[in-house]
């Protein structure tokens, strides 16, 4: 019997609303997506190697961040996994009638917001 181990595990969230210079997450309020990062953010903190990466879709984006005043629960528990080790990766993309331009990756802010 041959035993396979994970090696990685990725999560990924296409991103769509860009608002006040920054890119925000349009993830409504939910829990699945809360409970899909702290669940990461636990896996990484044991040594599993983990990463979510955001898809933006906008090619004018500048800067990621969580949506602090819409669904706070889950950009708490986005930088709770960060600090745990959980890798973050925000790349965005141009996207047209015929094409998809991958345009490299964009920076990240996760720390909370007062």
């Amino acid at each position: 019997m041959i035993k396979q181990s994970i090696k990685s595990i990725l999560f990924i969230s296409l991103i769509t609303v860009f608002g006040f210079s920054q890119l925000e997450n349009e993830q409504t309020i939910t829990k699945r997506g809360t409970n899909h990062v702290e669940l990461l953010g636990k896996m990484a903190k044991n040594g599993l190697n983990t990463m979510v990466i955001f898809v933006v879709q906008r090619h004018d984006a500048k800067l990621f961040q969580p949506q602090w005043k819409r669904d706070p629960k889950f950009g708490h528990a986005l930088y709770n996994a960060w600090k745990k080790g959980l890798g973050v990766r925000v790349i965005h993309m141009k996207m047209t009638l015929d094409n998809i331009h991958y345009l490299g990756e964009i920076p990240f802010e996760l720390n909370p917001q007062s």
